[in-house]
C-alpha cells in the first residue's frame, strides 16, 4: 500500500502520534523515506517522555511538528469529557452554566486530527497514512477527508497483530506500552482518559501532570453530580 501510494502521489504524508500503530507506520515508510513527509501533531500538554521519543524518532525525517493549543477551547468550549451534562454545554447559549464541558471526542479532534489535516491540506499532499484500525471500537468507517486520499495499512489488522509485527521487525515503541498503557497517551492533562490504571500510572511517574488533570476531573464530577440531583 505504501508502494502503491508512492508511485501515484510522489509526495505522501504520514499521520505520527509516536504510538503503536504509528510507529510500525514509520518503520514500514522507511524504504520511501524520500517521498514521505511526517506529520506530528502537538497540543503542549504531551507526557515529556513522549516528547523525547518523538523527537528522536523523527530526526532525519522530512517531518513538520503542527501545534494546537487547548487554552481557547478549555475556556470556549469546556473541559473534555465523556459525561456531558446538558445545562454545561457552551452552544446552548448564555443560559450555559459554568464550568462549560464539551465531549472529549470533540476536543482531541479539534487538537489532534483537524490540526493535522489542514496542514496536510495546505502543503497540496494529496495522500495520507494513517494507523486506523477497525479492531478499535472508536473507527467505524475508515477516514475521509476532502481532497486527500486517505491510505490505512492497517485497517484489518487486530491491535493483537500490529504489537506481533512490532515485536517480529524490532520496532521500537514508547516505554510506557512495556507498563501495560496501550495507548500513545495523548494529552497528559485529559480528564476523560483518568482510568484507574492510568491514575497508578501517573501517579508513579508523572504526579504533577495527574494534580492538573485530576483538578479537571473534580470540576467535571461535580458539574455532573450537581446535574444529577438537579442543582
Amino acid at each position: 500500500m505504501f508502494e502503491d501510494a508512492v508511485a501515484r502521489h510522489q509526495r505522501v504524508a504520514l499521520l505520527y502520534s509516536g504510538g503503536l500503530e504509528s510507529s510500525l507506520l514509520l518503520h514500514l515508510a522507511e524504504p520511501y523515506r524520500d517521498n514521505v513527509t511526517i506529520y506530528n501533531v502537538r497540543t503542549g500538554a504531551e507526557f515529556p517522555h513522549m516528547i523525547d521519543f518523538m523527537d528522536r524518532k523523527l530526526s532525519g525525517w522530512d517531518h513538520k511538528v503542527v501545534t494546537s493549543d487547548l487554552t481557547d477551547f478549555f475556556l470556549s468550549e469546556g473541559i473534555p469529557s465523556r459525561v456531558v451534562p446538558v445545562e454545561h454545554i457552551s452552544f446552548i447559549g448564555l443560559a450555559a452554566k459554568r464550568p462549560h464541558i464539551a465531549p472529549w471526542t470533540r476536543c482531541c479532534g479539534r487538537h489532534r486530527g483537524d490540526v493535522g489535516w489542514e496542514a496536510i491540506r495546505a502543503d497540496g499532499i494529496g495522500c495520507a497514512i494513517g494507523g486506523r484500525c477497525a479492531s478499535d471500537g472508536n473507527n467505524l468507517a475508515p477516514l475521509e477527508q476532502p481532497g486527500i486520499e486517505c491510505v490505512e495499512p492497517l485497517w484489518h489488522l487486530s491491535r493483537e497483530n500490529v504489537m506481533d509485527a512490532v515485536h517480529a521487525l524490532g520496532v521500537e515503541i514508547p516505554d510506557h506500552y512495556w507498563d501495560e498503557i496501550s495507548s500513545s497517551l495523548d494529552c497528559s492533562i485529559c480528564p476523560a482518559r483518568l482510568t484507574p490504571h492510568r491514575r497508578a500510572w501517573m501517579a508513579q511517574r508523572y504526579p504533577d501532570h495527574l494534580a492538573a488533570a485530576e483538578a479537571l476531573h473534580s470540576a467535571v464530577r461535580q458539574a455532573v453530580n450537581a446535574a444529577l440531583d438537579g442543582a
